[in-house]
């Protein structure tokens, strides 16, 4: 039996569910002005569908591949066959590649030709930034369309028409709870509509208790999240620290690297305006390589709260970013050789350790009396940190 989600998938540009951020390219198909695309969003905000439809309503040959079972050998058949085609029939091919992230350097560099001389229109699909996982050359000549979660309400209006058309038996009650659920996934939301459909008398408590709620979370969202984790942290908000790492945490992210994280912050964001933050957060990390999960989760929720109250300071942060800037920029500066070790005769007769004095053998006159330099003749009035 078909499944529902694809019995109900729409064939036509008027049942599409565009956002916001669509608005554009659904101009651009209505203008039938056509070029090669990356379509980039979440699963379930149609990415597959639409460009099913735009092959229709453009009258184009459409193939479809997937990243994850496709090689050079398929995409270059599949590519003569779209050049033989139109050289017959004029008809132009769209090569839809879902997944298309999955496609390593050399996978993604065999298309660009065939993009550039316009032999094939891609449309790729990725739930992955592109930025991060789309080679550079094939990004610059394709243009992105940004997928976005579809609204509850979205995903409630469709599941009543679907209901209404497959002869269903759901209350409001129950396709508001889905609707809310499938967070923007429109594919998941239809899927538990058939999953239920099994079930009769079904109820709103009944249908909370067989469903779990599941927490989306991807590569992105890896990045994302701790970002506002560290910025949430750095303007001392308790209350959102708490919530994105332990989003984090329910979503099935690696302690250890919410931890790791932490202790980075103790030092960048705190440093020695609070010494015992660093501590601290080292031995939280041990602790909850002792304890671990779940135990530990109280253990990572206090060192949050610990950071996020701590007093600021960035200047360690900023002493290591000018070192490391001003090092790149100087080179291979020589030691002085007030600083070297005068091991042999020769050394010492060369000037090494010349003018240098071991400090604890001075009386408190003569350390105020001492004056060497002790970086690089070009960097002596540098100042790198400053209390």
């Amino acid at each position: 039996m078909e499944p529902l989600a694809s019995k109900v998938r729409p064939n036509e540009l008027k049942d599409f569910i565009f956002t916001d951020k669509l608005t554009h390219l659904r101009e651009v198909i209505l203008n039938k002005k056509l070029f090669s695309m990356l379509f980039w969003g979440p699963p379930g905000t149609g990415k597959t569908t639409l460009a099913r439809i735009i092959s229709g309503e453009l009258d184009y040959n459409f193939i479809e591949i997937s990243a994850v079972n496709s090689n050079l050998k398929d995409m270059r058949e599949k590519i003569t066959k779209a050049k033989n085609l139109f050289g017959l029939t004029r008809t132009k091919t769209i090569l839809f590649i879902d997944e298309i992230h999955r496609f390593n350097k050399l996978q993604q560099d065999f298309l660009l030709p065939f993009v550039e001389k316009g032999d094939i229109t891609l449309i790729g699909a990725t739930t992955e930034n592109p930025a991060f996982e789309v080679n550079n050359a094939l990004l610059s000549r394709l243009k992105v369309f940004n997928f976005e979660k579809i609204s509850d309400k979205q995903i409630f209006d469709y599941l009543k028409k679907i209901i209404k058309t497959e002869k269903l038996n759901f209350s409001d009650e129950i396709i508001l709870f889905i609707s809310e659920i499938s967070d923007g996934d429109l594919r998941n939301a239809i899927n538990t509509i058939e999953f239920l459909s099994h079930y009769e008398n079904l109820s709103i408590e009944k249908a909370k208790k067989i469903l779990n709620k599941n927490i989306h979370y991807n590569k992105e969202f890896h990045y994302d999240m701790i970002s506002a984790v560290h910025k949430s942290l750095r303007d001392s908000d308790v209350n959102a620290s708490l919530y994105w790492v332990f989003r984090m945490l329910t979503a099935g992210e690696d302690p250890k690297f919410i931890l790791r994280r932490l202790v980075r912050f103790a030092s960048e964001d705190i440093g020695v305006v609070d010494n015992h933050a660093l501590e601290f957060a080292v031995k939280c990390f041990d602790a909850h390589e002792y304890v671990g999960l779940p135990e530990s989760n109280v253990i990572i929720a206090q060192l949050v709260i610990y950071l996020a109250k701590a007093k600021k300071s960035n200047k360690v942060y900023e002493t290591v970013t000018k070192l490391q800037k001003l090092i790149n920029e100087t080179g291979n500066l020589e030691v002085p050789l007030d600083l070297r070790n005068p091991e042999k005769e020769f050394l010492k007769n060369q000037g090494y350790g010349k003018n240098y004095k071991y400090i604890h053998d001075l009386n408190e006159q003569e350390k105020t009396e001492y004056n060497i330099n002790y970086l690089p003749k070009k960097l002596k009035d540098v100042i790198f940190y400053k209390d």
